[in-house]
């Protein structure tokens, strides 16, 4: 590759990033409608030199390299939107928490080094599980035809008001919203704008979307330190518990039988029956939640190349799915097994129908 290196500015603190839009690009007609998302720039190597630089134009790929950098592994920003950075923490997986500065940060709080290896291991671990299954929601979410369908109908719907506003999010803001000077007039137009965004989080167990095509499902609250951000989804959403502190913790099985008659009950709504299947208890094929990670990968990927790179991928599919394999780290059986769950949930044309070949 004969892309140049992006240096940070100087004076930057060693682990920290100016995630904002280069000035040069924020004219730019792609960063300037739908999300930009961008691609690590390993995967970016592999798409290239597989399908062939020759291929790609010039500029648009210098393009890709550079905004790439600015996110460097994707595990927390994922592109641009409305000329600001996409915060969105669930594309890939993370290791952060158990970082090098973290652990110095908890020595300095009192912390000895083993104390803090072993209290970020031990959450680490805990925050894996959460993480793994909301990754794995996600990417079955993004294969559902229904749910992109809603998707797209209230994204086209309120438009206008997230381009001034932004995405509505869940749970109570302020205490009083007619506390705020203004908040008369607004409510009018705001408030079914708001409520469309929460019944659409309710219904598919969402907490937020900092952009289209990025749900950020409901995490494990234990304990629950705020109800009022839970409010909406403890109705349809999930099921609270109360365990008083003077009762023994029942045995594993047990507890477990609770929760799951609790949760999964003969009232489940029909448009998650799917999901509810893969992740009760009795089904031990729970590595179909580490496919649905996957899938989500994947599909994410082929969104973001395919709507600015369409024409150069014409027919080059063995080369994608090359790409794909080496940089996921998995058989090329796999991505072709992947793509087929895909083609088979969204339809054949999926592709070619994000393909901007102007």
């Amino acid at each position: 590759m004969t892309i140049e290196d992006q240096p940070f500015p100087d004076g930057t603190p060693d682990g920290f990033r100016d995630i904002s839009l280069p000035a040069k690009y924020q004219g730019h007609p792609l960063l300037n409608g739908p999300p930009f998302f961008t691609l690590p720039e390993e995967l970016i190597v592999k798409f290239v030199g597989h399908v062939g630089e020759s291929r790609f134009d010039s500029e648009l790929l210098k393009m890709e390299f550079e905004l790439s950098r600015i996110h460097g592994e994707h595990c927390a920003n994922v592109g641009f939107w409305g000329g600001c950075p996409i915060t969105f923490e669930l594309l890939r997986s993370s290791n952060s928490l158990a970082g090098d500065d973290v652990l110095q940060w908890m020595q300095e709080c009192g912390y000895t080094e083993k104390e803090a290896l072993e209290t970020t291991e031990l959450a680490g671990d805990r925050l894996s599980w959460t993480r793994n299954v909301r990754r794995g929601y996600c990417g079955w979410l993004m294969t559902n035809r229904t749910f992109l369908s809603e998707h797209d109908a209230i994204f086209s719907q309120w438009a206008g008001l997230m381009e001034q506003n932004g995405i509505p999010v869940m749970g109570a803001v302020v205490r009083d919203a007619q506390a705020i000077p203004g908040s008369e007039l607004a409510s009018a137009e705001m408030e079914p704008f708001i409520q469309a965004f929460q019944d659409f989080f309710i219904r598919w167990r969402l907490d937020s979307m900092p952009a289209p095509f990025t749900p950020v499902p409901m995490s494990v609250h234990l304990p629950v330190s705020d109800l009022r951000t839970m409010l909406g989804h403890m109705r349809d959403g999930g099921m609270s518990f109360y365990f008083p502190d003077i009762f023994p913790i029942p045995g594993r099985e047990t507890i477990r039988e609770m929760i799951e008659e609790a949760l999964r009950d003969s009232q489940s709504p029909e448009h998650l029956l799917e999901w509810f299947s893969i992740v009760r208890s009795e089904n031990r094929a729970k590595n179909e939640i580490v496919k649905y990670n996957r899938l989500f990968e994947v599909q994410h990927y082929l969104r973001a190349i395919y709507s600015r790179h369409g024409k150069a991928l014409r027919r080059k599919k063995s080369s994608i799915k090359i790409a794909l394999s080496e940089f996921l780290r998995v058989s090329e059986d796999t991505i072709e097994r992947n793509l087929a769950i895909i083609t088979k949930n969204l339809g054949k044309n999926w592709l070619s129908s994000l393909a901007n070949d102007s």
